[in-house]
C-alpha cells in the first residue's frame, strides 16, 4: 500500500514487516496518511516544517465535513501521533504537533442493535436476494448468517480462508483479528447447515485462491464487494442496518441470553471486558420484574 511519500511509505513498511501490524491496521494507517498528504498546505517532503496548527486545523475540517463522531477523531488524532513520534524517533521531526491538541469526549451511547422483527425481515430480504438454490442465493445467505451468528469484523470475514473453516469441529479460526491475535467461534447449527451447503458449492469452484468467500468470478470478496453486498441488501430493507450492526445485534442476544460475559467478550474478541459490560444495559427484564414485584411509589 504504498502512498508514494517516502516518509509514510518507509513508516508503513516498517509496521508491516518489523512489528507485524494486521492488514486491517495497516490499512487504517493508510487511511489516515493519505488524508494527511491531500490536505492543503502540508507538505510532508519535510516534516519539520508540520505545526500544531495545521494539524489541528485539518483535523476539525474533516471532523465538520465527514461529520465524524468524537471516536472517528481520536481514531485519526491517536494514530497520526504515532506516525509523528516515528518521525521523531528516526530524527525527521523534532517536536510532536499533534501532542497538544486534546481528545474529544466520546459519548457513551449504547450500541445501535435490530429487534427481532428487524432481524427476521433481514433473513426475509436475504432470501430474496438473488434466485433460489444459486450459488449466489447461498453465498448471501452464508454471509449473513456468518455476521449474525458469530458477530465477526468485517475485514475478519473478508480475510477467511478455507483452513479457517472447521466444520468437522464446529469452529471458525479468526486469525490476526484486532489487537493481532486470533481466536475461535463456535458455528451454531442453523450457521453449520448453511455453511455446509456453501462449503460444498465452493469447493466445487476450482480455482488456486484459498479466500473462503468467493465472487461468482472466482476471486476472494474485498472489503468493498461486502460494503456494496450490504447496500444491496439495505435497498431491501425500510430500515437501516450496518454489519456492526448484526456485530452488536449478536452480542446482545448473547447478553439477553445470559451467556457469560467472559465467553461474550471470547468470541467478539474484546481483550477489555469494559468493551463487552455495555451490553448488559440491554438485560431488562429481570430488572424489570423487580420493579413490577415492588411496585415503587405506591404509598405516596
Amino acid at each position: 500500500m504504498k502512498l508514494h511519500n517516502e516518509y509514510t511509505d518507509a513508516f508503513i513498511l516498517e509496521k508491516y514487516v518489523n512489528e507485524g501490524c494486521s492488514s486491517h491496521t495497516i490499512a487504517t494507517y493508510v487511511v489516515v496518511l493519505r488524508a494527511l498528504l491531500r490536505y492543503p498546505g502540508i507538505d510532508l517532503s519535510n516534516p519539520k516544517t508540520l505545526n500544531r496548527l495545521k494539524i489541528q486545523e485539518m483535523l476539525m475540517d474533516l471532523h465538520i465535513k465527514n461529520e465524524w463522531t468524537s471516536w472517528t477523531f481520536n481514531r485519526y488524532r491517536k494514530n497520526l501521533k504515532i506516525f509523528f513520534d516515528w518521525l521523531i524517533k528516526n530524527g525527521y521531526l523534532e517536536i510532536n504537533p499533534i501532542k497538544d491538541i486534546p481528545k474529544r469526549r466520546e459519548s457513551k451511547t449504547l450500541p445501535k442493535v435490530l429487534s427481532s422483527q428487524q432481524m427476521h425481515n433481514v433473513f426475509r430480504a436475504i432470501d430474496k436476494m438473488a434466485p433460489e438454490n444459486t450459488h449466489a442465493h447461498i453465498r448471501y445467505k452464508a454471509i449473513f448468517y456468518t455476521y449474525a451468528y458469530t458477530g465477526m469484523r468485517l475485514y475478519e470475514l473478508a480475510t477467511l480462508t478455507m483452513d479457517h473453516v472447521n466444520l468437522d469441529n464446529r469452529h471458525i479460526r479468526i486469525v490476526r483479528g484486532k489487537g493481532n491475535k486470533d481466536r475461535l467461534v463456535p458455528i451454531p447449527e442453523v450457521l453449520y447447515n448453511i455453511l455446509f451447503r456453501y462449503t460444498n458449492i465452493r469447493r466445487s469452484l476450482y480455482t488456486q485462491s484459498s479466500a473462503f468467500f468467493l465472487s461468482e468470478s472466482k476471486k476472494p470478496l474485498t472489503r468493498t464487494t461486502l460494503r456494496n453486498i450490504f447496500l444491496k441488501l439495505q435497498s431491501k430493507l425500510d430500515f437501516r442496518i450496518t454489519c456492526h450492526m448484526l456485530r452488536h445485534t449478536f452480542a446482545t442476544e448473547l447478553a439477553t441470553k445470559n451467556v457469560n460475559i467472559h465467553s461474550i467478550a471470547s468470541i467478539l474478541g474484546h481483550s477489555n471486558l469494559q468493551a463487552t459490560k455495555i451490553y448488559l444495559h440491554f438485560q431488562t427484564d429481570g430488572v424489570r420484574e423487580v420493579i413490577d414485584s415492588i411496585k415503587p411509589y405506591t404509598s405516596i
